[in-house]
């Protein structure tokens, strides 16, 4: 298999950044305020 293939191949399972913790206290303040969402989105 040529190397871009490989490449290719492997960046599908790469997984996105993130950080469960600030997603959690995004969600938190969203259920403690709702008025907020439209400024998270």
């Amino acid at each position: 298999m040529p190397k871009m293939k490989e490449d290719m191949a492997y960046s599908t399972y790469k997984v996105p950044p993130h950080n469960l913790e600030a997603e959690q206290a995004i969600v938190g303040g969203i259920l403690i305020n709702n008025d907020v969402l439209n400024q998270v989105v």
